[in-house]
Parts: structure tokens; sequence; C-alpha cells
């Protein structure tokens, strides 16, 4: 049955819609972090996620961020919708998380339609990092020796212990969550909110969002001090890191929790996708200490300046 409303209607993003986007979700194959319906449902409110349907095979997902507005394609669109689309690039600011392979597909007769007014951009700041399991279980040979250093520093310090993040730890991982957030700056944002719903998902009775989700706590010498928390996502065979928080008091809390992370992964996981940087330079280079293997690509179109 379909819930969400024909273009150019639009409904607020909600649990109500799990049957629908759910398994569509699952369908897609590019693999991108944002585009499952845990973490578009956790990040609604700060975003203001509304849907709408083009097709049976494409949806358009509209937001905001930092005073703009933003929308994106979830599947691929028809030689119909893309009358619609330029509707939409008229109306909102940008175009966000187009996909590489909807990049490919576009049409010769979109692509006049917009060419001259519109630039396609590589959006390197949006650019999901991919890691392979294997390496960030391992730390394997010199590039990782320092991870590696840390990792035998918090076993030598603590008596470690790892367990399944569900119903019965999440409590754990909320200690884990506050004390995180009491050592934060209160004037920069967090992602503390979208946490808590995360962990209250955890809930041994809720079914539809808690089924997708998996994750760790770590603890030493009997205290929470870390947990992630992240789902199988659909393309190359990855799992997706949405959150990730640890005590920093624990010296090697962090290396530690992302080796135990991929170590209680299945083994028909190849790669762990630890999403964006959002052009944090900080960030980045965090993230690139770890050695990427590949990106998920993702570009955006705009007006031309």
């Amino acid at each position: 049955m379909m819930t969400i409303p024909a273009y150019p209607e639009f409904t607020d993003m909600a649990c109500s819609l799990f049957d629908e986007l759910h398994p569509f979700l699952s369908s897609l194959e590019d693999g991108i972090s944002e585009f499952t319906f845990p973490s578009l449902f956790l990040h609604r409110t700060k975003y203001n996620y509304k849907f709408s349907r083009l097709s049976d095979g494409c949806y358009a997902l509209c937001g905001e961020y930092k005073g703009r507005t933003f929308f994106s394609l979830l599947g691929f669109m028809t030689a119909g919708d893309e009358e619609k689309v330029i509707e939409l690039l008229k109306k909102f600011d940008y175009w966000k998380n187009m996909s590489a392979s909807q990049k490919d597909t576009l049409s010769s007769d979109f692509l006049q339609k917009i060419e001259g007014s519109y630039d396609i951009i590589d959006d390197r700041d949006n650019a999901d990092y991919l890691y392979y399991r294997d390496d960030l279980a391992l730390l394997p040979g010199k590039s990782f020796h320092k991870k590696k250093n840390l990792v035998n520093a918090f076993e030598a310090a603590y008596t470690p212990e790892v367990k399944p993040l569900d119903g019965y730890t999440k409590e754990d991982a909320r200690k884990v969550l506050d004390e995180w957030h009491a050592d934060r700056d209160p004037a920069i944002p967090t992602d503390y909110v979208q946490c808590v719903e995360a962990l209250n998902s955890m809930d041994l009775e809720n079914k539809k969002i808690c089924m997708v989700f998996s994750g760790v706590v770590v603890y030493a010498d009997g205290k929470p001090v870390g947990w992630a928390l992240g789902e199988k996502i659909p393309g190359n065979s990855s799992f997706c890191v949405h959150f990730e928080k640890g005590i920093n008091s624990y010296k090697g809390v962090y290396q530690y929790l992302n080796r135990a992370t991929a170590l209680s992964l299945p083994s028909d996981i190849t790669y762990i996708n630890r999403e964006q940087d959002l052009g944090d330079e900080g960030l980045r280079q965090a993230k690139m200490t770890y050695r990427p293997c590949a990106f998920v690509t993702k570009y955006r179109i705009s007006p031309k300046v």
C-alpha cells in the first residue's frame, strides 16, 4: 500500500512510512549512508525531511540545511519524471547526494535542459569513506602501527569486554553517551538527540528499526566506556557505522571500539562505511588515518554562479 503522496504533494518523514520505504531503500545499490530508513528517520527533525512519490521507482526527498533547501532523488527518474525534477531544481536551492549511477543515467535531453543554468559538482565533503573490514579488524602493517599500539595500550591498562548493543545493554550505552555529552562544548551542535533516539529504538519490542540495527558496547574493568551502532546497507557488502561514542579519558577507547565493531561483523561484510567528513578538516584527517580503500562518490547540482 502506498502511503507517500504523489508529486507535488509531500508528507513528513515518519515511522509509518517504514513498510513502504524500507524495502525500496534496501533495493538501492549505491551504498549511500544517508539513504537508509533508520538514518532518514533519526535525522528527520534535524533536516525537516519530507517525501513525495514521483513514480513507482523514484521518490523525492526534500530538506533544509544551514538555511538552504535541497532535494534528493531516491531511485531513478524516468522520462516522465524529468519535468518534475526540473521543477524541483527551480523550487529548491540544490540537488543533494546524487549518486554516481544516477549521474551516469541522466538523459541527454535532461542534460540539455539544464545546460548553461546548472553545474554538476563532485561533492567531496559528502563522500562516504569506505574501509576494508579486514583492515579495521586486523590493523595490519606499518600503516596501522599507531592504531594497533593504542589498542594494545587499552588492553594493557584495562580488562576489556565487548557485548552486543541491544535492549539489554542500551542503558550502558546511554551512560557513555551522557558522559560524552557532558564533556562537549554546548555551543557546538552534536548528534546527541539522534543518538538518544537511536538507543531508544533498541527496545526489544521495537522491531521495525531495531531489526536493522546492530552494534557493540565496550567495557573497561566492568564500566561501559564506548559504543557503536550501525546497519548493513545495500550495495558492495558494506556495513555503515552511524554512531560511535567513547569516553576520551580512556586512552585508546576509540581505536579499540573501531576494531571491536569490525570484528563483530559477519563474514559477508567486505567494507565498512564510516560516512562523510562534511568538510571538517580535523575529521577528514582523522578518517584518512585509517586508510580508506574507496569513497562513495556523491554529486550536487546547483545553479551556476
